[in-house]
């Protein structure tokens, strides 16, 4: 087989078109070309990447992505350790003070409603997420959706009734959608061949690493009013991701 890469160039990836000086049997690491038509086949300098193994520059890149699989196990957690300080008023009456109450009162039913808008936003978001990204790219994809993890976590943060609750829940389990489908697929194109499994479960592995910040974090701020500033944690996660995806290349 072989790929034409511009006028003139056909490169071979095929495991019997070997150069004449490249013995059977030989294991070939480098690649080769026809160049100018000719048919003869000269080798390409540097090595070929597609054998390479892990590098600092693709565990970067993996790990910036990843940092929306942090957001997305954030996003999934944030609510437990809180939920009697929000729902029940565990911490004291309700207060208003600089126009934001101190809790939320509800029943157990409708704060399960509430937390239950993330999975239903994330069935939606990973509906749309891979058209998006097949027609804009893997990296403008997670771009466009820190917008959601932002715009979820200002709702949560600010919230004043349980409607604005669950719209924040929805809107934030939007952007764990996409994430869930478009980091997987943007490591996986990015990676080689030897690193391939490795950053094929480096997802799973963030969103884990969310959820047990998400509790730590928490201990310190499941009281009224500080239950706030955990959910606007999320839109940080969001907002330092973002800048450092303008760095990151795009998946090839």
């Amino acid at each position: 087989m072989s790929t034409d890469t511009g006028p003139g160039i056909e490169v071979s990836s095929q495991s019997e078109s070997r150069p004449p000086s490249v013995k059977a049997g030989a294991k070939r690491t480098s690649l080769y070309a026809y160049k100018d038509n000719s048919g003869e086949l000269s080798e390409l300098s540097g090595e070929d990447s597609r054998g390479s193994h892990m590098n600092r520059m693709l565990f970067a890149c993996a790990s910036v992505a990843a940092l929306s699989s942090i957001n997305y196990g954030w996003v999934i957690g944030s609510v437990n350790i809180p939920s009697l300080v929000i729902q029940e008023c565990s911490s004291g009456p309700e207060e208003w003070k600089a126009g934001f109450p101190s809790c939320l009162p509800m029943g157990s039913t409708i704060w399960g409603l509430v937390v239950a808008f993330t999975p239903l936003g994330a069935w939606a978001g990973s509906l749309f997420s891979g058209k998006f990204a097949d027609r804009f790219g893997r990296k403008t994809t997670l771009l466009a959706n820190n917008a959601f993890f932002v715009v979820g976590a200002l709702l949560m943060c600010t919230s004043t009734s349980i409607a604005q609750l669950g719209v924040g829940r929805f809107i934030s389990g939007i952007a764990c959608g996409v994430a869930s489908n478009i980091v997987s697929t943007y490591n996986s194109e990015a990676s080689t061949i030897k690193s391939r499994g490795l950053l094929g479960g480096f997802q799973q592995l963030m969103i884990l690493v969310g959820l047990f910040l998400s509790q730590v974090v928490a201990i310190g701020l499941s009281t009224a009013p500080l239950w706030r500033i955990l959910f606007s944690i999320s839109a940080a996660i969001a907002i330092f991701q973002s800048l450092l995806l303008l760095l990151a290349p795009e998946s090839p």
